[in-house]
């Protein structure tokens, strides 16, 4: 059975949070720290997803496996942050932003819940 069409199993959330705190992400509700693929260059993320790469085999589907994860750089990183955070209704928002002079996407996480959805109140009006 597949999930998203990526997955064979859920990702385990305590797996997410060990690589989320290599950003300096504490939890998964931590929605005011933002990072960028800078950050995520300067970190070990990129080292620890590649001997975490057993746990991410048995996860992903083998032809996404082998799409994501050859020549894993911070872009690709960021893919599979995403990619698995959604299956816990966490999503990575992105917005662009000058930082010294030098315009950067930032990162930051929201979590949602895609249970509840607007609604529009239908009613009748009658003018008199």
């Amino acid at each position: 059975m597949t999930i998203n069409q990526l997955f064979r199993k859920e990702p385990e959330l305590e797996f997410l949070k060990k690589l989320l705190k290599e950003l300096d992400i504490d939890s998964v509700t931590d929605t005011n720290k933002t990072f960028t693929r800078i950050d995520i260059d300067a970190s070990n993320l990129a080292k620890l997803m590649m001997e975490s790469q057993d746990i991410f085999r048995e996860i992903y589907l083998p032809c996404k496996f082998n799409v994501y994860f050859k020549n894993l750089d911070s872009k690709k990183i960021v893919t599979v942050l995403r990619q698995c955070l959604k299956t816990h209704n966490i999503t990575i928002n992105s917005s662009e932003k000058c930082i010294n002079g030098i315009k950067m996407i930032v990162y930051k996480l929201n979590s949602f819940n895609p249970k509840v959805k607007a609604t529009k109140n239908k009613g009748l009006v009658t003018f008199d």
